[in-house]
């Protein structure tokens, strides 16, 4: 199989090549402390967080809840602030030490109309939640098994975000979940995909 490669799929909201991104790059091995290899991001998007309505609170979940029937994993979030993320406008909360525990049973919440997949209070264990406050264009990254979740926007404006996911590629792709694409690769670089292969859905570059 191929090393130390990504794919990435994103919205077409999002109007980037993302296979120049910091974190792409960061995933990829550049930084030496993360030890993934050959990440697949799924189901990317740029997500408004609309002050003072119901859909702006995202209760409790782990992340492969929105893909139960894949055997990818693991898939990992990297998660970017457009602006500043506080208290008061809707922050991550997580459960620390998570990563590790298996998919719990979860159900599609009511109270916002979105069909959110949410977890119940007695599933969350006995760990202390931790809030993560961060300054526009900070990335947190966590992976698909980790508790969290965000509180409503209490402020007047938009909290905008991005959710980027990689995952190996040696890995199930999730073709159900969007089209993904070769975002770097040390081994053939040249077939990462290029901003006119990912609007034209290519996963790869054609040499």
């Amino acid at each position: 199989m191929r090393s130390r490669q990504l794919r990435l799929n994103f919205n077409k909201s999002l109007s980037v090549n993302p296979s120049n991104s910091f974190a792409s790059r960061y995933l990829n091995g550049s930084c030496s402390n993360l030890s993934v290899i050959s990440p697949f991001a799924n189901k990317s998007s740029a997500i408004p967080k609309v002050p003072r309505v119901a859909a702006g609170a995202v209760p409790w979940h782990q992340d492969k809840s929105y893909w139960p029937d894949s055997n990818a994993n693991p898939v990992i979030t990297v998660w970017i602030s457009f602006v500043d993320a506080t208290l008061e406008n809707g922050c991550l909360h997580i459960k620390p030490r998570t990563q590790n525990k298996k998919l719990l049973e979860w159900h599609a919440e009511s109270y916002t109309g979105t069909s959110y997949t949410a977890l119940h209070d007695h599933q969350l264990g006995s760990r202390k939640t931790i809030a993560l406050p961060i300054k526009a264009g900070t990335a947190i990254l966590f992976n698909d098994r980790v508790l969290h979740m965000s509180t409503p926007n209490n402020t007047d404006h938009v909290r905008w975000s991005v959710d980027l996911r990689y995952q190996s590629t040696d890995q199930d792709p999730m073709p159900q979940h969007g089209v993904g694409f070769l975002a770097r690769s040390a081994k053939f670089p040249g077939r990462v995909a290029t901003l006119v292969d990912w609007l034209a859905e290519k996963m790869e570059h054609e040499e």
